[in-house]
C-alpha cells in the first residue's frame, strides 16, 4: 500500500495511486477519469493526477495566503470579544 509520505516529493500520481489515495479501486479511477471527475494530464500514452488538484478537489490543498488572512480578520474580533468577557 503507498502512503502519503511515499508520494510527498512527487507532483503527480499514477490512476491507481489517486485511486488508493481516495480508497476506490484501480477500475473505479480510470472510470471517474474518464467522465472527468479526477483532474489528470496526458502525455503520450501516460495518465498522470496532478497531485496538487486532487489535494484541492478534496479540500486539503495548501490555502492561499489571502483567504488565510481574510480567516484571520475574521476571526480577530470575536476573539478580542472573548477577551474582553474574561
Amino acid at each position: 500500500m503507498t502512503t502519503i509520505h511515499d508520494l510527498q516529493d512527487r507532483l503527480t500520481l499514477s490512476v491507481p495511486e489517486a485511486g488508493e489515495m481516495l480508497g476506490i479501486s484501480s477500475r473505479s479511477a480510470y472510470r471517474a477519469v474518464e467522465r472527468g471527475v479526477i483532474p489528470v494530464i496526458r502525455i503520450g500514452s501516460r495518465i498522470l493526477v496532478p497531485k496538487a488538484k486532487l489535494l484541492d478537489m478534496l479540500g486539503v490543498g495548501p490555502r492561499p495566503i489571502a483567504a488565510a488572512a481574510d480567516d484571520d480578520r475574521r476571526r480577530e474580533p470575536a476573539e478580542r470579544r472573548a477577551a474582553d468577557s474574561a
